[in-house]
């Protein structure tokens, strides 16, 4: 399973239309609770999914990052800049569905990655407009028909 899709950067080095690769997703999401196991539950990528992702960015020259996301219950933060104590954290984007896909990927015995596209910058106020929004998507798209 491939998420593909957009995400906010929470990274100054993190620009609009870069792609990020996640090798974990943090969440404040009570996702994991239904697998009640005492703890925490890490959710990470497929190493072998990742593996190729990072691979082909690189060899297509794409402006990419791999890292922890932060997959968020919440669309619409009322908490003015609850975002910083993620990215003091090293979290590179927000997003809302790599932790449960990543967590369900692991309960099903799957492989699971997610890579996005930086629609929008937390950091800096930028976002794409309608037009890029339609056709920035290309190279992350493109990436992850080449994995397949």
């Amino acid at each position: 399973m491939i998420r593909v899709g957009s995400a906010g950067s929470i990274q100054e080095n993190i620009k609009i239309k870069d792609i990020v690769i996640a090798q974990a997703a943090s969440t404040n999401s009570n996702f994991s609770k239904q697998f009640k196991v005492r703890g925490e539950i890490s959710a990470i990528s497929d190493y072998k999914l990742l593996s190729k992702a990072v691979q082909r960015a690189e060899e297509l020259n794409l402006n990419h990052h791999i890292g922890n996301i932060m997959s968020s219950d919440t669309f619409y933060d009322f908490e003015k800049g609850s975002w910083k104590k993620w990215a003091k954290m090293g979290v590179a984007c927000l997003e809302m569905e790599a932790y449960a896909l990543f967590l369900t990927a692991t309960l099903l015995n799957a492989s699971a990655l997610t890579i996005c596209t930086i629609s929008d910058s937390l950091v800096t106020g930028e976002s794409m407009d309608h037009i890029d929004r339609e056709t920035a998507l290309g190279d992350m798209i493109g990436l992850t028909l080449d994995i397949i």
